[in-house]
């Protein structure tokens, strides 16, 4: 029983490296951020709207009936996010959200990632699957990272690697 303990927490350990070897990091030198998904992403940029109106970068990875995705936006006018307050924009970002997915709330948390404070969201949505959201605002940037797989998937390793991968570049 021994041998097969030992045997079996070198076979996972094995599995969690690969899984971390396999990710793709991206560098987001303009939206001044990396992270990394679990394979190469597509980049696309969209017309947003919403408390900012504005172009929103993103970078999506989809592996069946998960998607991972990361973006970043800069309001304008300069200054508008502050004017609005951090916390009304984050939370009217979650209402809209929620709304867009007709989803159930589960958790809305204060975060922490470096120096930026956000929230974390996590909400059941149709078809049998979880959305798990983190907002940041560093100046007038909005910075939202986004897992949506099975219902129990959320905090796995790899989206917990993914998560704990984001860095913002200064």
């Amino acid at each position: 029983m021994r041998r097969f303990t030992i045997l079996l927490t070198a076979l996972l350990a094995i599995f969690a490296s690969a899984t971390y070897a396999d990710a793709f990091e991206v560098k987001s030198y303009e939206g001044k951020f990396s992270m990394e998904f679990p394979g190469a992403p597509a980049a696309s940029t969209i017309r947003d709207i919403g408390s900012c109106v504005a172009a929103r970068h993103e970078y999506r990875f989809q592996e069946r009936s998960k998607v991972w995705m990361a973006s970043y936006q800069d309001c304008k006018p300069a200054g508008i996010l502050a004017d609005l307050g951090h916390a009304d924009v984050i939370k009217n970002a979650v209402k809209r959200m929620l709304k867009a997915v007709k989803g159930d709330l589960r958790a809305n948390d204060p975060i922490t990632v470096g120096v930026l404070q956000g929230r974390e969201v996590v909400a059941v949505v149709p078809g049998g699957l979880v959305l798990r959201q983190r907002f940041f605002i560093e100046g007038d940037r909005v910075y939202q990272n986004m897992y949506v797989g099975p219902i129990g998937s959320q905090d796995d390793p790899a989206v917990e690697a993914f998560f704990a991968s984001f860095r913002v570049m200064r």
